[in-house]
């Protein structure tokens, strides 16, 4: 994950999600996290108005709070290749009233800034960006043009979907990228990343994006368990990460 925007604080306690203290200087967070619980079905969760043939509820998790700290990450560092995140300075043209409202900015020009950096940070030749989800808990409305935060651990992409995925975008069925500028493409490897920011001019003061040290991992079903989401154009498949993870903000 790449993230610009970062904030600064002192020292942070935190109770269901919402941290405490002044904001000069960074450190660890100490709260209690939200971590799926195992219903012994097949979870999911609507990113999209549900239909008459979908499911009849917008979610069927349930979580467990647990207590956890969450490290700073900063001056560490920290790499995409070596622990999965990164995080990077990135100025955008965008205020934080096109986040919320100029979904045709979002797409015409903050696409083509997160298609820049990330050719910057990863080397890639080709970059597709297919989806983007505004987040704040007060502004979240039925349309999901902002969404909830997230209510528990996850990954949003998996091995389960990735090359179905991959297909997609080479075909032109997802990004805006035409079709034939997607053919030197077909062959190679591939990586799917997301790319969050703080929108607001003010700094994050709850709800702090956390992100996994991928050398806390090691493989398989002892690090995580797969779960639909239905996304507004497509349907992906995440991940649930288990709770001994080593998590940075």
């Amino acid at each position: 994950t790449i993230r610009g925007g970062m904030v600064t604080q002192k020292r942070w306690v935190g109770e269901n999600g919402v941290a405490q203290g002044n904001f000069e200087t960074m450190t660890d967070i100490e709260t209690s996290l939200p971590y799926t619980k195992d219903n012994g079905e097949r979870a999911y969760i609507y990113l999209r108005p549900r239909t008459a043939a979908d499911h009849q509820t917008d979610t069927n998790m349930s979580t467990v709070r647990i207590k956890t700290t969450v490290r700073d990450g900063r001056e560490k560092s920290l790499s995409l290749d070596g622990h999965s995140f990164q995080m990077a300075d990135h100025p955008t043209a965008l205020s934080t009233e096109d986040f919320y409202h100029n979904t045709k900015k979002i797409e015409d020009v903050y696409y083509k800034e997160m298609e820049q950096l990330i050719k910057e940070k990863t080397g890639a030749a080709k970059v597709v960006v297919f989806n983007h989800q505004v987040r704040n808990q007060a502004k979240a409305n039925a349309s999901r043009d902002v969404g909830p935060y997230a209510a528990s651990i996850h990954s949003d992409a998996s091995a389960y979907q990735a090359e179905s995925l991959f297909r997609s975008a080479i075909s032109g069925q997802l990004g805006n990228a035409p079709k034939e500028s997607m053919e030197p493409f077909r062959k190679g490897r591939f990586v799917f990343m997301n790319a969050w920011r703080n929108i607001s001019e003010q700094p994050v003061q709850n709800h702090n994006l956390a992100v996994c040290d991928a050398t806390s991992l090691v493989g398989g079903a002892d690090d995580a368990v797969p779960y639909d989401v239905y996304q507004p154009l497509f349907k992906s498949v995440g991940m649930f990460l288990a709770p001994r993870h080593a998590l940075f903000h």
